[in-house]
């Protein structure tokens, strides 16, 4: 349901960043007659998703797409709560296993063969079984390996388990968002499905800048992210 009265505070807020409400109109390319019925809420119904969307891009900090997207009523109150407990459990398994595999110290040689394995590896053949089936699996990539310890190769064992532990936690929580976004996306409205489109076009536009943060680091800053990029995900999957 659409909050008229919140989302007028919301935009009274926002003009009160700018030195007129002229300005406001005119930085966020809304017509001010228009801002202004929806500060003394005279419209019942709420502006359309690409509305809020510049709306929020010229807020100053005040408010943010998704906040403005659910008070005008376009998500689901219980929707909105679930997806983001679940991105927030999404995150803290991402701290929790990176701490957990950058604090296994490993030597060069073991470096090079932990690598090695990670390259050639398909962690989904590893998935329902014991550990002592996932330990039998593994010996089966340490051919030719005599040159290390047992101990050695036990360490990198270890290691390679828990990037295979944390492959499976990640992609479990990431299908639960999944499953989220694909039934609320097609059980919901026409407006919503018009938001969606905002929202792939904001997502490509977060890569854009990723992949420009990327490419703007030194060859020590790209090695360090991507095998932090490779402990979280299965991208070697999808590279034809």
């Amino acid at each position: 349901m659409f909050d008229k009265f919140k989302f007028a505070e919301i935009i009274k807020n926002i003009k009160g960043t700018y030195s007129s409400q002229e300005e406001f109109a005119k930085k966020s390319d809304i017509g001010r007659t228009y801002l202004s019925q929806y500060m003394n809420m005279k419209l019942k119904e709420p502006p359309k998703p690409k509305i809020l969307q510049k709306l929020a891009e010229n807020s100053n900090g005040i408010t943010t797409y998704n906040e403005l997207m659910n008070i005008c009523g376009y998500l689901d109150d219980n929707y909105f709560f679930n997806l983001q407990s679940l991105k927030d459990t999404l995150k803290e398994n991402e701290e929790f296993y990176l701490n957990k595999l950058v604090s296994y110290s490993l030597t060069n040689d073991e470096k090079e063969i932990y690598d090695c394995i990670i390259d050639i590896i398909d962690v989904s053949k590893f998935y329902g079984l014991s550990n002592n089936k996932i330990d039998s699996e593994l010996n089966t990539y340490f051919n030719n390996t005599d040159y290390i310890s047992a101990k050695s190769k036990q360490k990198i064992k270890e290691r390679i388990k828990l990037f295979i532990e944390c492959c499976f936690t990640t992609r479990k929580i990431e299908n639960s968002i999944f499953e989220l976004e694909y039934e609320h996306n097609y059980s919901n409205n026409k407006n919503y499905a018009s938001a969606n489109n905002i929202h792939k076009n904001l997502y490509d536009d977060k890569v854009f800048n990723h992949l420009e943060n990327y490419n703007k680091l030194n060859d020590l800053g790209k090695q360090t992210a991507d095998i932090y990029v490779e402990a979280l995900t299965e991208i070697s999957k999808y590279i034809e």
